[in-house]
């Protein structure tokens, strides 16, 4: 601790939003997820090759995580964005790491899928017709690199 006055409306100002958050919490998280599995149900069922990474129902519930088979990481991620959609690429303190994500092994992805993750993330200012835009944007992205992927054409996709 140091000399000074303490910030009293800061420290006020926090108390009342974690009032909030744990007031709206139940049902926003609930809201949220929802458009989450959504997110999760399409696109398993419209991209083959497409693995969701983490535990299927001990997790937070705005996160979902996928490796896309026959595709590298760092185009989709470019490829996405380029589309509007910003997601993520592996864990944030590896940011700029060619090599797989240490913990995208340790829970067992196959080779082929571990430079290819990919988080999407859902919040309190997304919708329905989010969740629409990044499930096109993605079947779009993938669909388009799969085209330049020698492995997806020898696979025979």
């Amino acid at each position: 601790m140091r000399g000074g006055t303490e910030n009293v409306l800061g420290i006020v100002g926090m108390g009342l939003a974690c009032d909030l958050l744990r007031q709206e919490w139940p049902a926003e998280a609930a809201r949220v997820q929802a458009l989450r599995d959504r997110f999760e149900r399409e696109a398993l069922r419209r991209i083959p090759a497409l693995r969701r990474n983490g535990h299927p129902e001990k997790r937070v519930p705005n996160i979902c995580h996928f490796s896309v088979g026959y595709v590298e990481g760092e185009a989709l991620l470019v490829s996405l964005d380029l589309e509007g959609v910003a997601v993520a690429s592996g864990s944030a303190c590896a940011t700029g790491d060619a090599e797989p994500s240490p913990t995208v092994k340790a829970i067992g992805v196959p080779p082929l899928f571990r430079n290819s993750s990919v988080r999407f993330s859902f919040g309190r200012e997304n919708v329905e017709e989010d969740v629409d835009f990044a499930l096109a944007a993605f079947e779009r992205v993938v669909g388009r690199l799969r085209e330049i992927s020698p492995l997806w054409k020898q696979r025979g996709g």
